[in-house]
């Protein structure tokens, strides 16, 4: 079996330089031409110490409008690396998105256009092994959002704030502060209409996490509305983009009794949106991690920092190895690693992925790396296999349109 060696190239705990610019939803990226493939198939498995075939590594804005098309054979599914599964029915981005049942489910965000063209539109994706998978349409969010946060628990998804159309860029309308609740084969269920619970703030592009252990969803930073709540932060911008500000909160919501359990659990030192967060058991401690995002319209950040759910003291660890945005936001822990693929640097997205062991506090760069550019994409663990589905790049050239993809992703680490 391959090694974890030999798919993975160290590059120890040191930080490498980080990527400035404006980094807010108006401001994304430049891009190269994906490749197409046939959906349902899956790579080809490529040696585990070479990637010379893969994506390139950044991508521009000399772009073709003809991409590039492998020409491909069935193969059996790599034992470990990445092999793509079938696509999303429709293009959507910054979806929220949740595993129950070994199911991926992935609700709203927006479609391709040079707007946020928000949509209420919920799928369900279940991976049946023996195939590439299947989708199905389920009940509609109660609303047209994108970039809610999505978390699921043991018998529900969640959907936690969330920007309305074209909100809050084009309109200056305010993201929202409702929760949802979903239960398989049921409607959603409005909790703010319902019982008035609400968000602590109005956000978008918070991310979150569930302790099975201590029963508490985590929520983390998140944008918000233009504000002077003290927990609130532009970052030091002169800048009078309603995009700017971004909350330095995580706060716990209680999915028993579906209410707020504390609204103020601790402060990042940093306010940040769209980080990766991860939650870590280790030695009978757990941890939550929250690892780059984005910081308004001044730019990404490699912070990484941890907080003790036990004690609740937050401290700092390694940053990442470049300052960034990830795919995968919502959890992407497998054998007690977190990973973050599909890095968004500046206006560059790529293909550059990484793992944190937390044990070692350190980053080891995947030489075996999926094959599109994306971002805000949807992801999730089930049966040791890491999905990343859906997301965008954005295309500067094109009247900052933004190209919404389809593909699913799935990722098996080696095993040592």
């Amino acid at each position: 079996m391959y090694s974890r060696r030999r798919l993975l190239c160290a590059i120890g705990t040191g930080v490498l330089a980080g990527s400035a610019g404006c980094e807010a939803e108006e401001d994304a990226s430049r891009t190269a031409a994906t490749r197409t493939r046939e959906p349902g198939r899956t790579a080809t498995p490529k040696p585990a110490s070479t990637d010379v075939t893969r994506e390139p590594a950044t991508s521009s804005e000399a772009e073709s409008d003809t991409p590039d098309t492998d020409t491909e054979t069935e193969t059996p599914e790599p034992a470990v690396g990445w092999s793509e599964k079938q696509r999303l029915p429709a293009d959507q981005s910054a979806a929220g998105g949740g595993v129950l049942d070994g199911r991926l489910y992935y609700f709203g965000g927006f479609e391709s256009g040079p707007k946020l063209d928000a949509t209420a539109r919920a799928l369900v994706y279940d991976p049946e092994p023996s195939t590439d998978g299947k989708w199905d349409r389920i009940a509609d969010l109660p609303a047209r959002l994108w970039a809610p946060c999505g978390v699921a628990t043991s018998d529900r998804v969640f959907s936690f704030g969330g920007a309305p159309p074209d909100s809050p860029y084009s309109t200056g309308e305010s993201p929202t502060d409702a929760i949802y609740a979903y239960t398989p084969g049921e409607e959603w269920r409005d909790l703010t209409a319902e019982a008035g619970v609400r968000c602590p703030y109005p956000n978008w592009a918070m991310t979150g996490a569930y302790d099975p252990i201590g029963e508490l969803i985590y929520c983390v930073g998140g944008a918000t509305a233009v504000t002077d709540r003290e927990s609130a932060t532009d970052h030091g911008t002169d800048s009078d983009s309603p995009g700017r500000c971004d909350e330095t909160r995580i706060w716990t919501f209680d999915p028993g009794t579906e209410t707020v359990a504390d609204p103020d659990l601790a402060r990042l030192p940093e306010g940040k949106r769209w980080a990766t967060v991860g939650i870590i058991g280790d030695d009978g401690d757990r941890y939550l991690h929250t690892i780059g995002g984005g910081r308004g319209v001044v730019g990404s950040t490699d912070s990484n920092y941890r907080l003790d759910l036990g004690s609740g003291v937050i401290s700092e660890r390694t940053p990442a190895p470049r300052a960034g945005m990830f795919a995968t936001t919502a959890d992407p822990v497998l054998d007690g690693e977190i990973y973050l693929t599909h890095g968004r640097f500046g206006r560059e997205y790529t293909t550059l992925s990484y793992r944190y062991d937390p044990q070692s506090d350190g980053f080891e760069q995947l030489t075996d790396r999926p094959d599109y550019v994306r971002n805000r994409a949807v992801d999730g663990v089930i049966d040791g296999r890491l999905y990343v589905v859906g997301g965008h790049v954005k295309r500067y050239a094109r009247d900052n349109y933004h190209d919404a993809t389809t593909y699913n992703e799935a990722f098996v680490p080696p095993v040592d």
